[in-house]
């Protein structure tokens, strides 16, 4: 059965396509994720440029106050504001330029001590937040994640990297999505429904002694192709890497600790992350695979078309849900909670399957 499904596959041609097609599809992530890392250093050079400037506009504000006031006591407590902002005001201006000059020590350690001081000074000078807008689970989840990237040696990242191997970790989120993992389970069908029409899988499972089992060896038979295919694919983006890949800060090394935001200061080892996204996307493979084996089974018939329904809510569901939920989806409960619900959904349609064909 295992030989059959080879075969069917080869003789339509599908698998040299599809070798050709996975790379390409790896470069235009790559070619995108291109364009979102300028977007992105263009939208963090534009936030701390607005930031230096509202601090300096303080500080010049404040200096101006203490000028023109008389009062001993009013300039006493302008003199303190001053001492307390200007430091600050420096500590974002040495940041705006570790980013302009592709520093990645003076980027991390002054991004530190920005916010420090902000903590600080918003404690101390500035409760009513006049001066300065902090928000407290965002600059400890920012701290959190600098000084992890230091204590790493590894240089900052944003979300589009096209760093080795940073870049993985996005390739897997395209390769892995439900919607992709539902086209490519498709597209292995459409060999099969070729064999179905032209009477071959009738007569095939008409002569074997338990055809009951057919549906696992086309279950193994897919995830060999999806395990290949996604070789190919992580192949191809290691080459590009090699050829193209460039990092938001130069002379600046990434690994597989690099640390991910998770939630508030939860944060997830690069390598774990996309184990997880692999683990996940087969699962979630096997189960599209298994669905569109069991509507065959039924084609033309009521049946078929309601497990084909059924199909099609769950990859929505399975869309949405890691659209919304992001790396939330791979920590915690919620991980465990997911892979319990592909295991089991996966077993029932394989039992459903095996006695549609045994039949």
């Amino acid at each position: 059965m295992y030989r059959w499904e080879w075969h069917s596959l080869r003789r339509s041609g599908l698998l040299w396509a599809l070798i050709v097609l996975v790379p390409l599809l790896a470069g235009l992530i790559f070619i995108k994720n291109q364009t979102d890392q300028q977007a992105d250093r263009q939208l963090l050079l534009a936030r701390l440029t607005t930031t230096n400037s509202a601090l300096k506009t303080a500080a010049l504000q404040l200096g101006e106050r203490r000028k023109e006031t008389t009062n001993k006591q009013q300039k006493r407590i302008l003199n303190t504001q001053l001492n307390r902002l200007q430091p600050l005001a420096d500590a974002a201006d040495d940041q705006l330029t570790g980013l302009y000059n592709e520093d990645n020590t003076q980027f991390l350690k002054s991004g530190e001590r920005v916010v420090v001081l902000s903590r600080n000074y918003r404690r101390d000078i500035d409760p009513g937040r006049e001066q300065i807008v902090f928000s407290e689970a965002r600059y400890t989840q920012q701290l959190a994640w600098y000084r992890r990237i230091q204590k790493a040696g590894l240089g900052f990242e944003n979300a589009h990297s096209l760093r080795y191997p940073n870049f993985f970790f996005n390739l897997l989120q395209w390769f892995c999505a439900p919607a992709t993992l539902l086209v490519l389970a498709i597209c292995l069908h459409l060999t099969r429904l070729q064999d179905h029409w032209r009477g071959s899988n009738d007569l095939l499972r008409q002569n074997l002694s338990r055809a009951g089992r057919w549906p696992l060896a086309r279950l193994g038979f897919d995830a060999t192709v999806w395990l290949g295919l996604l070789g190919v694919a992580l192949f191809g983006a290691g080459v590009l890497l090699v050829f193209a890949g460039q990092s938001l800060f130069s002379d600046t090394q990434g690994g597989w600790q690099y640390p991910l935001i998770v939630m508030g200061t939860t944060f997830m080892p690069l390598i774990t992350a996309c184990w997880r996204i692999i683990l996940s996307g087969f699962l979630l493979f096997l189960v599209w695979t298994t669905l569109l084996s069991w509507a065959e089974r039924y084609i033309r018939q009521p049946a078929g078309y309601v497990i084909a329904g059924v199909l099609v809510l769950a990859v929505g569901l399975s869309q949405w849900l890691t659209a919304t939920q992001g790396m939330l989806l791979l920590s915690g409960w919620r991980y465990i909670a997911w892979l319990g619900g592909l295991v089991i959904a996966g077993l029932i349609a394989v039992l459903l399957t095996m006695r549609a064909y045994a039949r």
